[in-house]
Order: C-alpha cells, then sequence, then structure tokens
C-alpha cells in the first residue's frame, strides 16, 4: 500500500464499474494515471469501458474532486493508504483509500 495520488482517488470516485471491471481496465491501460491521460478516441477501444468514462469532462471532474479530497486529507492531517488491488468479489465498489489502521 502507498499514500494515494490523485489519479488514484478519482479512479476510486468511479461510478457504475465493478471491482473486476476497475481492475481489467488498469491490466489494459497500465495505471490509473494513464487512464486520465488517454484521449476519448483511446478509451473508446476498451471494450470494458462504459462510454460515459470516455468523456474528457467526466474524466476531469473525477480529477477535481480528488483534488478537493487530497486538500482535505493534507489539511487535517490524515495518514492514508491506497491499495492496489481488491481482493473482495462483489458489486460493491472497495473503498480504495482510508485512515491508517483503519483499512
Amino acid at each position: 500500500m502507498s499514500t494515494p495520488t490523485v489519479h488514484q482517488i478519482a479512479f476510486s470516485m468511479i461510478k457504475g464499474i465493478t471491482i473486476d471491471i476497475a481492475n481489467a481496465i488498469i491490466e489494459v491501460v497500465g495505471s490509473e494515471e494513464l487512464f486520465f491521460n488517454m484521449s476519448e478516441k483511446e478509451l473508446s477501444g476498451i471494450s470494458q469501458i462504459n462510454s460515459k468514462l470516455f468523456t474528457s469532462g467526466y474524466r476531469e471532474s473525477l480529477l477535481d474532486d480528488a483534488d478537493k479530497q487530497l486538500d482535505f486529507i493534507s489539511k487535517k492531517g490524515i495518514d492514508c493508504q491506497y491499495r492496489k488491488l481488491c481482493k473482495r468479489k462483489t458489486r460493491e465498489r472497495c473503498s480504495a483509500y482510508g485512515k491508517l489502521g483503519h483499512g
């Protein structure tokens, strides 16, 4: 585990994807940061991704929200970690970050 980046937090905020799909997307694109840096055209070639996720506006809004989260974490002195892979295979989204020791 490591301290989360803005891209990791933003990726964890994507609505409507399962853990399996999230893991498949990362396998295909390589990282959360690369996902946010890809063009809509590049993302449209990935079959696991809903068309809403292609739009740069949606991805930009996730990054803005994640920036706010990181600012809050920093101002409050919260020590948090990011879990690369979630082992639970449920439809619930797995929390990608949390207070240290409260995984």
